[in-house]
Protein backbone atom coordinates (compact mmCIF):
# COMPACT_ATOMS: atom_id res chain seq x y z
CA UNK A 1 0.00 0.00 0.00
CA UNK A 2 1.61 3.25 -1.17
CA UNK A 3 1.51 6.58 0.66
CA UNK A 4 -1.63 7.87 -1.11
CA UNK A 5 -3.42 4.59 -0.49
CA UNK A 6 -2.58 4.85 3.20
CA UNK A 7 -3.98 8.41 3.36
CA UNK A 8 -7.30 7.43 1.74
CA UNK A 9 -7.62 4.31 3.84
CA UNK A 10 -7.07 6.23 7.06
CA UNK A 11 -9.49 8.93 5.93
CA UNK A 12 -12.29 6.50 5.12
CA UNK A 13 -11.77 4.60 8.35
CA UNK A 14 -11.87 7.89 10.25
CA UNK A 15 -15.21 8.82 8.67
CA UNK A 16 -16.64 5.39 9.47
CA UNK A 17 -15.57 5.39 13.11
CA UNK A 18 -15.92 9.19 13.63
CA UNK A 19 -12.61 9.15 15.45
CA UNK A 20 -10.61 12.13 16.63
CA UNK A 21 -8.91 12.68 13.29
CA UNK A 22 -12.21 13.24 11.46
CA UNK A 23 -13.74 15.26 14.31
CA UNK A 24 -10.73 17.54 14.31
CA UNK A 25 -11.01 18.00 10.56
CA UNK A 26 -14.75 18.71 10.75
CA UNK A 27 -14.30 21.52 13.27
CA UNK A 28 -12.27 23.44 10.73
CA UNK A 29 -14.38 23.55 7.59
CA UNK A 30 -11.88 25.17 5.27
CA UNK A 31 -9.01 22.86 6.18
CA UNK A 32 -11.30 19.86 6.05
CA UNK A 33 -12.48 20.76 2.54
CA UNK A 34 -8.88 21.00 1.37
CA UNK A 35 -8.07 17.61 2.91
CA UNK A 36 -11.04 15.98 1.14
CA UNK A 37 -10.06 17.53 -2.21
CA UNK A 38 -6.51 16.19 -1.93
CA UNK A 39 -7.74 12.78 -0.86
CA UNK A 40 -10.24 12.48 -3.73
CA UNK A 41 -7.69 13.51 -6.35
CA UNK A 42 -5.32 10.83 -5.11
CA UNK A 43 -7.92 8.10 -5.90
CA UNK A 44 -6.73 8.16 -9.51
CA UNK A 45 -3.45 6.55 -8.40
CA UNK A 46 -5.06 3.62 -6.55
CA UNK A 47 -5.48 0.11 -7.87
CA UNK A 48 -8.33 -0.46 -5.43
CA UNK A 49 -9.70 0.81 -2.13
CA UNK A 50 -12.48 -0.77 -0.11
CA UNK A 51 -15.18 1.20 1.75
CA UNK A 52 -16.44 -0.80 4.70
CA UNK A 53 -20.11 -0.39 5.58
CA UNK A 54 -21.76 -1.43 8.82
CA UNK A 55 -23.25 -4.52 7.13
CA UNK A 56 -19.86 -5.69 5.85
CA UNK A 57 -20.51 -4.73 2.19
CA UNK A 58 -17.45 -3.46 0.25
CA UNK A 59 -17.34 -1.04 -2.70
CA UNK A 60 -14.61 -0.88 -5.32
CA UNK A 61 -13.45 2.73 -5.51
CA UNK A 62 -11.03 2.21 -8.47
CA UNK A 63 -11.79 4.94 -11.05
CA UNK A 64 -15.29 5.19 -9.61
CA UNK A 65 -16.72 8.69 -9.84
CA UNK A 66 -19.83 7.54 -7.97
CA UNK A 67 -17.65 6.31 -5.10
CA UNK A 68 -15.83 9.64 -5.04
CA UNK A 69 -19.15 11.46 -4.98
CA UNK A 70 -20.41 9.21 -2.18
CA UNK A 71 -17.29 9.82 -0.10
CA UNK A 72 -17.46 13.57 -0.62
CA UNK A 73 -21.20 13.67 0.13
CA UNK A 74 -20.80 11.57 3.26
CA UNK A 75 -18.01 13.77 4.60
CA UNK A 76 -19.95 16.91 3.74
CA UNK A 77 -23.05 15.61 5.51
CA UNK A 78 -20.98 14.73 8.57
CA UNK A 79 -19.49 18.22 8.67
CA UNK A 80 -22.89 19.83 8.11
CA UNK A 81 -24.55 17.72 10.79
CA UNK A 82 -21.85 18.62 13.30
CA UNK A 83 -22.19 22.30 12.43
CA UNK A 84 -25.96 22.10 12.93
CA UNK A 85 -25.55 20.21 16.23
CA UNK A 86 -23.05 22.80 17.45
CA UNK A 87 -25.39 25.62 16.42
CA UNK A 88 -28.33 24.06 18.24
CA UNK A 89 -26.20 23.56 21.35
CA UNK A 90 -25.00 27.16 21.17
CA UNK A 91 -28.54 28.49 20.68
CA UNK A 92 -29.83 26.42 23.60
CA UNK A 93 -27.00 27.66 25.80
CA UNK A 94 -27.63 31.28 24.77
CA UNK A 95 -31.37 30.90 25.31
CA UNK A 96 -30.73 29.56 28.79
CA UNK A 97 -28.51 32.57 29.53
CA UNK A 98 -31.13 34.91 28.08
CA UNK A 99 -33.90 33.45 30.24
CA UNK A 100 -31.73 33.80 33.36
CA UNK A 101 -30.92 37.40 32.42
CA UNK A 102 -34.61 38.22 31.88
CA UNK A 103 -35.51 36.68 35.23
CA UNK A 104 -32.83 38.73 36.99
CA UNK A 105 -33.91 41.97 35.27
CA UNK A 106 -37.52 41.18 36.19
CA UNK A 107 -36.46 40.62 39.81
CA UNK A 108 -34.66 44.00 39.78
CA UNK A 109 -37.71 45.69 38.30
CA UNK A 110 -35.90 46.82 35.15
CA UNK A 111 -38.45 45.01 33.00
CA UNK A 112 -41.63 42.97 33.33
CA UNK A 113 -41.29 39.33 32.21
CA UNK A 114 -44.39 38.17 30.35
CA UNK A 115 -45.32 35.04 28.40
CA UNK A 116 -43.16 34.95 25.29
CA UNK A 117 -40.92 37.89 26.15
CA UNK A 118 -40.65 41.00 28.29
CA UNK A 119 -41.92 44.57 28.44
CA UNK A 120 -40.44 47.74 29.89
CA UNK A 121 -41.73 48.63 33.36
CA UNK A 122 -44.38 51.29 33.60
CA UNK A 123 -43.05 54.67 34.67
CA UNK A 124 -44.40 58.17 34.34
CA UNK A 125 -41.55 60.53 33.42
CA UNK A 126 -41.89 64.00 34.93
CA UNK A 127 -39.69 67.06 35.22
CA UNK A 128 -41.74 69.79 36.87
CA UNK A 129 -41.83 70.42 40.59
CA UNK A 130 -44.42 72.26 42.71
CA UNK A 131 -43.38 74.80 45.31
CA UNK A 132 -42.95 73.91 48.96
CA UNK A 133 -46.25 75.61 49.79
CA UNK A 134 -48.06 73.60 47.09
CA UNK A 135 -46.52 70.32 48.26
CA UNK A 136 -47.85 70.82 51.78
CA UNK A 137 -51.42 70.69 50.45
CA UNK A 138 -50.91 67.30 48.71
CA UNK A 139 -51.59 63.88 50.30
CA UNK A 140 -51.83 65.48 53.74
CA UNK A 141 -53.19 62.45 55.59
CA UNK A 142 -50.72 60.04 54.02
CA UNK A 143 -47.78 62.31 54.82
CA UNK A 144 -48.94 62.69 58.39
CA UNK A 145 -48.98 58.91 58.98
CA UNK A 146 -45.55 58.51 57.35
CA UNK A 147 -44.17 61.42 59.38
CA UNK A 148 -45.33 59.93 62.67
CA UNK A 149 -43.80 56.55 61.84
CA UNK A 150 -40.50 58.26 60.97
CA UNK A 151 -40.51 60.32 64.18
CA UNK A 152 -41.02 57.13 66.19
CA UNK A 153 -37.74 55.77 64.78
CA UNK A 154 -35.64 58.54 66.35
CA UNK A 155 -33.88 57.83 69.65
CA UNK A 156 -32.31 60.27 72.13
CA UNK A 157 -28.76 59.28 71.22
CA UNK A 158 -29.21 59.59 67.46
CA UNK A 159 -27.39 62.00 65.17
CA UNK A 160 -30.01 62.58 62.49
CA UNK A 161 -30.08 64.13 59.04
CA UNK A 162 -33.45 65.48 57.90
CA UNK A 163 -33.84 66.42 54.26
CA UNK A 164 -35.82 69.39 52.98
CA UNK A 165 -39.34 68.54 51.80
CA UNK A 166 -42.99 68.53 52.85
CA UNK A 167 -43.09 64.99 54.30
CA UNK A 168 -39.90 65.49 56.29
CA UNK A 169 -41.29 68.81 57.57
CA UNK A 170 -44.33 66.91 58.83
CA UNK A 171 -41.87 64.53 60.54
CA UNK A 172 -40.25 67.46 62.40
CA UNK A 173 -43.70 68.54 63.60
CA UNK A 174 -44.27 64.99 64.93
CA UNK A 175 -41.03 64.82 66.95
CA UNK A 176 -41.63 64.55 70.66
CA UNK A 177 -40.35 62.95 73.87
CA UNK A 178 -36.84 61.41 73.74
CA UNK A 179 -36.53 62.31 70.03
CA UNK A 180 -36.17 65.96 71.05
CA UNK A 181 -32.86 65.07 72.74
CA UNK A 182 -31.32 63.83 69.50
CA UNK A 183 -28.96 66.00 67.43
CA UNK A 184 -30.06 67.12 63.98
CA UNK A 185 -28.60 68.38 60.73
CA UNK A 186 -30.98 69.64 58.05
CA UNK A 187 -30.76 71.51 54.76
CA UNK A 188 -34.38 72.66 55.06
CA UNK A 189 -34.83 76.25 56.24
CA UNK A 190 -38.35 75.65 57.59
CA UNK A 191 -37.13 72.43 59.24
CA UNK A 192 -34.27 74.18 61.02
CA UNK A 193 -36.57 76.92 62.32
CA UNK A 194 -39.10 74.41 63.67
CA UNK A 195 -36.38 72.28 65.30
CA UNK A 196 -35.00 75.38 66.98
CA UNK A 197 -38.48 76.23 68.25
CA UNK A 198 -38.61 72.73 69.79
CA UNK A 199 -35.27 73.50 71.55
CA UNK A 200 -33.46 70.77 69.59
CA UNK A 201 -29.76 70.83 68.80
CA UNK A 202 -29.69 71.62 65.09
CA UNK A 203 -26.97 72.36 62.56
CA UNK A 204 -27.54 73.90 59.12
CA UNK A 205 -24.94 73.32 56.36
CA UNK A 206 -23.68 76.21 54.27
CA UNK A 207 -24.55 76.57 50.61
CA UNK A 208 -27.06 78.08 48.22
CA UNK A 209 -30.77 78.34 48.95
CA UNK A 210 -33.05 76.89 46.26
CA UNK A 211 -36.20 79.07 46.41
CA UNK A 212 -38.72 76.55 45.08
CA UNK A 213 -38.00 73.89 47.70
CA UNK A 214 -36.35 76.10 50.36
CA UNK A 215 -33.45 73.61 50.40
CA UNK A 216 -29.76 74.42 50.84
CA UNK A 217 -27.75 72.93 47.96
CA UNK A 218 -24.43 73.33 46.14
CA UNK A 219 -20.76 72.53 46.66
CA UNK A 220 -20.58 74.12 50.12
CA UNK A 221 -23.48 71.97 51.31
CA UNK A 222 -21.80 68.82 50.01
CA UNK A 223 -18.52 69.75 51.73
CA UNK A 224 -20.35 70.40 55.00
CA UNK A 225 -22.12 67.03 54.94
CA UNK A 226 -18.83 65.20 54.44
CA UNK A 227 -17.87 66.26 57.97
CA UNK A 228 -20.68 64.20 59.55
CA UNK A 229 -21.62 60.60 60.24
CA UNK A 230 -25.34 60.09 60.79
CA UNK A 231 -27.05 57.25 62.61
CA UNK A 232 -30.19 57.89 60.53
CA UNK A 233 -31.05 59.95 57.46
CA UNK A 234 -34.63 60.77 56.50
CA UNK A 235 -34.91 61.84 52.86
CA UNK A 236 -37.64 62.91 50.51
CA UNK A 237 -38.00 61.87 46.87
CA UNK A 238 -40.33 63.04 44.13
CA UNK A 239 -40.44 59.64 42.50
CA UNK A 240 -39.59 56.02 43.18
CA UNK A 241 -39.65 53.42 40.42
CA UNK A 242 -38.47 49.83 40.07
CA UNK A 243 -35.99 50.52 37.29
CA UNK A 244 -35.05 54.14 38.01
CA UNK A 245 -34.77 54.06 41.80
CA UNK A 246 -35.27 57.25 43.86
CA UNK A 247 -35.36 60.41 41.73
CA UNK A 248 -35.97 64.16 41.95
CA UNK A 249 -36.12 67.03 39.43
CA UNK A 250 -33.00 68.99 40.42
CA UNK A 251 -29.48 67.45 40.06
CA UNK A 252 -27.93 69.61 42.79
CA UNK A 253 -30.64 68.69 45.26
CA UNK A 254 -30.20 65.03 44.29
CA UNK A 255 -26.46 65.32 45.01
CA UNK A 256 -27.11 66.62 48.54
CA UNK A 257 -29.58 63.81 49.23
CA UNK A 258 -27.11 61.23 47.91
CA UNK A 259 -24.28 62.61 50.05
CA UNK A 260 -26.43 62.50 53.20
CA UNK A 261 -27.39 58.91 52.41
CA UNK A 262 -23.75 57.89 52.00
CA UNK A 263 -22.88 59.40 55.38
CA UNK A 264 -25.73 57.62 57.19
CA UNK A 265 -25.88 54.22 58.85
CA UNK A 266 -29.59 53.98 58.02
CA UNK A 267 -31.39 55.77 55.20
CA UNK A 268 -35.18 56.11 55.06
CA UNK A 269 -37.01 57.55 52.06
CA UNK A 270 -40.35 59.06 53.11
CA UNK A 271 -42.66 58.71 50.09
CA UNK A 272 -46.44 58.49 49.89
CA UNK A 273 -48.10 56.05 47.49
CA UNK A 274 -48.67 58.70 44.79
CA UNK A 275 -44.92 58.84 44.12
CA UNK A 276 -44.52 55.18 43.12
CA UNK A 277 -43.97 54.66 39.41
CA UNK A 278 -42.80 58.25 38.86
CA UNK A 279 -39.42 59.00 37.31
CA UNK A 280 -37.62 62.36 37.46
CA UNK A 281 -34.40 63.44 35.71
CA UNK A 282 -31.97 63.38 38.66
CA UNK A 283 -31.13 60.06 40.36
CA UNK A 284 -30.63 60.03 44.12
CA UNK A 285 -29.88 56.33 44.45
CA UNK A 286 -30.93 52.87 43.37
CA UNK A 287 -33.72 51.19 45.32
CA UNK A 288 -31.26 49.23 47.45
CA UNK A 289 -29.75 52.57 48.58
CA UNK A 290 -32.33 53.04 51.30
CA UNK A 291 -35.46 51.72 52.98
CA UNK A 292 -38.91 52.97 52.03
CA UNK A 293 -41.31 54.38 54.61
CA UNK A 294 -44.72 54.83 52.99
CA UNK A 295 -48.41 54.73 53.74
CA UNK A 296 -48.97 51.98 51.15
CA UNK A 297 -46.73 50.15 48.70
CA UNK A 298 -48.70 49.46 45.48
CA UNK A 299 -46.29 46.93 43.99
CA UNK A 300 -44.91 43.86 45.86
CA UNK A 301 -41.73 43.83 43.75
CA UNK A 302 -40.37 46.79 45.73
CA UNK A 303 -40.23 44.56 48.79
CA UNK A 304 -37.93 42.17 46.93
CA UNK A 305 -35.38 44.94 46.37
CA UNK A 306 -35.36 46.89 49.64
CA UNK A 307 -36.96 47.16 53.07
CA UNK A 308 -40.46 48.62 52.87
CA UNK A 309 -42.40 49.76 55.93
CA UNK A 310 -46.08 50.64 55.46
CA UNK A 311 -48.27 52.62 57.84
CA UNK A 312 -51.57 51.41 56.35
CA UNK A 313 -51.72 47.69 57.14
Amino acid sequence: MNQHTQIIYELTQSVKRKDKIMNTAITNASNFAQDIQIALSSLQDLSYVFWEFSDGEKMDLQNSSSAKTFLARYCYQEALQKAVDDSITSIARNMDSLVKMLMELDRQGRLNKVHGGATLPDGQFLADEPTMAAKETLAVGQKRSIAQAAADLVRAGDFVYIDAGSTTLAMVRALSGPALDAHYVTNGIAHARLLAQKSCNVCVPGGLLRPKTEAIIGAAALTSLQQFNFTKAFLGANGVALGAGFTTPDPEEAAVKAMASRRARETWFLVDDSKFGRVYPAVISELYGGAILTNRCPEPKYKQLTLVKETEL
